[in-house]
């Protein structure tokens, strides 16, 4: 998947960041607080896929298991040779 980053319209990597607050507490009650975003690299702005829309977290995440599949297809078929 290429990411185009929403800030300079330019091919980037992205990364996955917290946005969140972290811990607080509200009522005596302790919390953490997590908002994870793909964000762009260059500018840590949100990427956007190559029809220009936001790229969602179960988007990104389908994305890094198909990188990491395709890795150890490489891997196995290395060994064997091929």
């Amino acid at each position: 998947m290429n990411f185009i980053c929403s800030h300079c319209l330019q091919h980037c990597t992205s990364k996955k960041v917290d946005i969140g607050i972290g811990p607080y507490e509200f009522w005596g009650q302790r919390c953490i607080d997590s908002h994870i975003k793909i964000l762009s690299s260059c500018c840590e702005a949100d990427c956007l896929d190559e029809l220009g829309c936001l790229i969602t977290i179960a988007e990104y995440n389908n994305y890094e298991e198909d990188q990491k599949t395709e890795r150890l297809i490489d891997i196995h078929n290395y060994e064997k040779g091929g």
